[in-house]
């Protein structure tokens, strides 16, 4: 879905590439894209067989779309899913990406062992691009590193199982030639998060979660936080849980991280919030981080029956 939000209409076009940087062909596809006009401040949705004029299912889930727009002021966000019989099981998403970096971090490996992390990393360059992928420990010390090689407008992916670390743990991309833009996608059995990659030259000494829900509200729902340490040096943090009105629903929580570690907790853990599962009543509210060095992290949120699941960026 991509908006416009310049005053005067903008043209769409949508290229679709494989994970070699090829453009996609199937027969009866038209890629590029036949050019789509969006008026101003408005909305252009479809699903990627209508882009491309299919009439069958697109038939692949490895490669990434380019959006070419003649307005500079256009965003947007795509989502991903399963759909059986008009069924829709799975559903999440992340914004479309404008900025590119050589330095990011993928900050949550799911520990669900029916689902494992695919990290999607594109290069939508015009030469190839190279660097490192390291499989961190939540203590911040490195598992295991990965070489990087990705063809010019091709993608790099790698998977995850559950137990690629003992504990908690991240996945950091530093590029030594090349900028990118990706994501990651986790889940359990019956949900899917998407979260988009975090720019460490974006990191910041204060962050939002925008929502936080625990507790039982029809369903039992739970928040879990995640924040890592983009520095070397360890980290004073200081968590705050605001309700509606911005007032402190309880006592500031600190917490120490160390250097190029990580904290994931559930809210209602970090805040001695009642236990979702057992919980009466619910809590809702934002979340607000500030520490003395800079941090990337993100907000999950789901249901304990394990039914939807999604993930934002702090």
């Amino acid at each position: 879905a991509i908006v416009n939000e310049s005053p005067a209409p903008a043209t769409l076009t949508f290229r679709a590439f494989g994970v070699d940087g090829k453009l996609l062909a199937r027969t009866g596809m038209a890629n590029p894209s036949a050019p789509a006009v969006l008026a101003a401040h408005t909305q252009y949705a479809k699903v990627v067989e209508e882009l491309f004029a299919l009439r069958n299912v697109f038939g692949t889930e490895h490669g990434w779309i380019e959006v070419e727009s003649t307005a500079s002021n256009t965003g947007g966000l795509f989502l991903i899913g399963h759909t059986v019989n008009g069924v829709t099981t799975e559903l999440d998403g992340a914004d479309v990406s404008h900025a590119l970096t050589a330095h990011a971090i993928f900050p949550v490996l799911g520990k669900d062992i029916a689902k494992d992390t695919r990290i999607c990393v594109v290069n939508p360059g015009s030469t190839p691009a190279t660097g490192s992928l390291k499989l961190q420990n939540g203590d911040g010390t490195t598992q295991q590193i990965f070489p990087v090689s990705i063809p010019a407008q091709g993608v790099f992916e790698k998977t995850f199982q559950s137990t690629a670390v003992p504990g908690d743990g991240y996945v950091e991309l530093e590029m030594s030639s090349g900028r990118v833009t990706g994501f990651e996608r986790f889940g359990n059995a019956n949900a899917l998060a998407c979260l988009a990659a975090q720019d460490v030259d974006k990191a910041a000494n204060v962050l939002c979660a925008p929502h936080l829900a625990s507790g039982k509200a029809g369903a039992r729902y739970f928040s879990e936080i995640n924040v890592v340490n983009t520095s070397s040096q360890a980290a004073s943090a200081t968590f705050r849980l605001l309700n509606d009105e911005g007032g402190e629903s309880t006592s500031p929580v600190m917490r120490t991280i160390g250097g190029k570690s990580q904290l994931r907790i559930r809210a209602d853990r970090l805040f001695g919030l009642p236990d979702p599962v057992k919980a009466d009543g619910w809590t809702t509210g934002t979340i607000l981080v500030e520490c003395d060095r800079e941090l990337v992290g993100s907000i999950t949120l789901g249901d304990a029956d394990g039914a939807s699941l999604s993930s934002l960026p702090l």
